[in-house]
């Protein structure tokens, strides 16, 4: 499975709205983060893999993706192979108290204001295994707090508290998992991009969420091995 989502965000008021599990929402909410990518908007990995990832057996993924699917919350590509959750999901899970929409699908910064989620499923648990519902467990805060101090470190003028620049870490988190996030933003703030006037220049949470595509594109280039050319001898 190459592109895995880290965590999952609990909602449990629109959780029992929507009559669903703990492992349901789970399985929603990863499908809906492998479908969030601009280029393809359907989750094409296999129902098999997300279960396995999850500690459900497949059974248990088959019978939940029918479930979900009959609620309405998912929905299958008549044209091809992958799943998507549906606006009834995106609708439901996404607004924050406010009622302001909490993420759109697309590379678009969030709302100033928009609610931080504070308690996370971490995937990657043991206990989670074979268990009937996954443990709660990581603070979100606590990742996203890691990369702000990435940024902090190299721009003193940001703030902890400023929400929108926390929000952009966490739809950041969201959209391409953690790992890839905490590698990218150290690249973003090296020598190697901020001394080039070529590089796309990111210096917080909102520029890297905006860009995240252009600067991770431009940092495969610059780390491609040009081999010299042979020397053809003639003796």
């Amino acid at each position: 499975m190459d592109k895995k989502p880290y965590y999952t965000t609990v909602l449990h008021d629109k959780r029992k709205q929507l009559d669903l599990s703990n492992n349901d929402y789970c399985v929603a909410d990863s499908i809906d983060k492998l479908s969030n990518n601009p280029n393809h908007e359907w989750c094409v990995e296999t129902q098999e893999n997300i279960g396995e990832f999850l500690g459900l057996t497949r059974r248990g993924i088959n019978k939940i993706v029918n479930t979900l699917v009959g609620k309405r919350l998912i929905t299958r590509n008549k044209y091809g192979k992958g799943l998507k959750t549906t606006n009834t999901w995106i609708e439901t899970t996404q607004i924050d108290k406010e009622g302001t929409k909490f993420r759109k699908r697309g590379n678009k910064v969030p709302k100033r204001g928009n609610k931080v989620p504070t308690i996370i499923i971490d995937s990657n648990n043991d206990n989670n295994i074979g268990s009937a519902e996954p443990t709660l467990t990581v603070n979100a805060s606590k990742l996203i707090n890691n990369i702000f101090k990435i940024f902090i470190d190299f721009n003193p003028a940001l703030k902890y508290g400023n929400k929108t620049e926390r929000n952009a870490i966490n739809e950041s988190i969201n959209a391409y998992g953690y790992e890839r996030v905490e590698e990218l933003s150290e690249y973003a703030i090296s020598e190697e991009v901020t001394l080039d006037k070529f590089a796309p220049q990111v210096d917080k949470p909102t520029e890297l969420f905006r860009k995240f595509k252009k600067l991770e594109g431009y940092k495969k280039r610059e780390e491609v091995v040009i081999e010299p050319k042979k020397q053809i001898s003639f003796n």
